[in-house]
């Protein structure tokens, strides 16, 4: 940007001044962070140059090594400030994300002010304070925060910049409100502020703003229900669900709040499993980050179950699925009882997450996914799974069933997948029709010299 009187042209021909030509001066680094489109602006106002032609092949290939290495090209668009792994490290670090928050809350005794405050019995920001100071109670709020931002850049959709962390991070824990503004509030008659984990994911929340929460808004756990986790709620709100509003936002606020304070171990006594609350959209949010962080095994396992989940996307007859592939549905020109589907090897199947590279030290947590397949000839096809993709992939699997409409928008390329899987295995395909209830193997071969179609039962599995 300008600076003191000269444009940002010149701040930049006289930053790259010493390297214009190709030059490295013993003892001399520069740095500097910008923008790709105020550097492409300058590049297309300069004269050719070592330089400048160096730099437009390091920005359309960033592992291009600039003159040998001496230029390095650090794309923090890739960076994670929520979570970063490296391939099999086995967890998920979020040492950034710890800093900012305790830099943010700060030490007990900068809030001691509140100790004698005639507001702390209502005041929002003093009991998100005093939670997130408890031993007990603070490292959990901080896990559950770090698993919703991970949901959040895992979905892909929102880029979330230290700014953005910041500004939620502060809106969530200490809301808008000045302590003047707080004890107007009481004088006015107002009543007490609303509590951080309403702030978290309510979507009609005061002054709310931003991409990051409005993701945080449809991932709001207070959505769903449990059966057994809600009568225990209920039982602590000391009375039955009503038909009134009033106590079905007092539910969703309980809800809320055990998602954060809660332990794994509370969920478990309470509810009968961990997973009784969970981020709308992302209940298998683990599953999805064991594609980077966990073993070869649990990859392994994981391609299995998308694999089954891609095939049960569409109904076939349980003889179709075998133990050594997955049957992929053939579609046929015109509407026929019988159904056609050609069976995939398991092992040609290849899962990984997609890692971008960047530079030692910037932390990354995966977007995507990639499911491989390689076909006989040797040449591969790619499948990118996000994490919408992913969730819907595993509930498929278990059983769930999704409407028409929804897999028309979300299923478009993973219908063209399963199209080039199946055009390999165009002269031999399964069959089977509900009046026979068995299933034939369907080949195509050269008999004689004659083109035959060749049709045999296949033996029950």
């Amino acid at each position: 940007a300008a600076f003191q009187g000269r444009s940002a042209t010149e701040l930049l021909n006289k930053f790259f001044e010493p390297f214009m030509h190709g030059e490295f001066p013993d003892h001399l680094v520069h740095l500097i962070a910008i923008n790709d489109g105020p550097l492409f602006a300058w590049l297309e106002s300069q004269k050719a140059t070592p330089l400048t032609e160096e730099l437009e092949r390091l920005l359309d290939d960033s592992h291009w090594q600039g003159f040998g290495g001496r230029i390095r090209f650090i794309d923090l668009n890739t960076r994670s400030l929520v979570g970063g792994c490296s391939r099999g490290c086995g967890e998920i670090s979020t040492e950034f994300l710890d800093k900012l928050i305790s830099k943010l809350l700060g030490e007990r005794d900068q809030w001691s002010p509140c100790e004698t405050c005639i507001e702390q019995p209502t005041c929002g920001v003093h009991a998100a304070v005093q939670a997130l100071h408890s031993a007990d109670r603070g490292p959990v709020i901080r896990a559950r925060l770090a698993r919703a931002l991970q949901a959040v850049h895992h979905r892909g959709e929102t880029h979330i910049t230290a700014r953005s962390l910041r500004a939620a991070l502060v809106y969530m824990f200490f809301g808008t409100e000045t302590c003047a503004g707080i004890h107007q509030r009481r004088q006015q008659g107002s009543g007490p502020i609303m509590p951080y984990w309403d702030r978290v994911f309510d979507a009609a929340s005061p002054e709310r703003q931003g991409e990051l929460l409005q993701e945080f808004a449809a991932m709001d756990p207070g959505a769903d229900s449990h059966p057994i986790l809600d009568r225990y709620l209920l039982r602590t709100m000391g009375q039955r669900l009503q038909s009134d509003n009033a106590d079905r936002v007092e539910l969703q606020s309980r809800r809320r709040q055990a998602f954060f304070e809660w332990s794994d171990s509370q969920l478990q006594e309470r509810a009968g499993r961990v997973e009784a609350i969970a981020l709308r959209g992302a209940t298998h949010l683990s599953d999805f980050q064991r594609i980077a962080i966990g073993s070869d095994e649990d990859r392994r396992e994981l391609r299995d179950w998308i694999c089954e989940g891609i095939s049960r996307l569409e109904d076939l007859p349980e003889d179709a699925y075998s133990q050594d592939g997955w049957p992929l549905r053939v579609a046929t020109r015109i509407p026929t009882e019988s159904l056609f589907w050609v069976l995939k090897p398991k092992a040609q199947f290849k899962l990984s997450a997609g890692l971008d590279q960047t530079a030692t030290g910037v932390a990354v947590l995966h977007t995507h996914a990639q499911l491989t397949y390689t076909f006989a000839s040797g040449h591969t096809e790619t499948l990118r799974i996000d994490a919408s993709l992913f969730n819907l992939l595993m509930e498929i699997r278990l059983g769930y069933q999704l409407s028409d409409q929804r897999s028309d928008d979300i299923f478009a390329s993973l219908s063209i997948f399963k199209q080039r899987l199946a055009q390999e295995d165009q002269r031999h395909l399964y069959a089977w029709n509900p009046l026979d209830d068995r299933v034939f193997l369907v080949e195509a071969a050269l008999r004689d010299g004659v083109q035959k179609l060749i049709i045999a039962p296949v033996a029950p599995r």
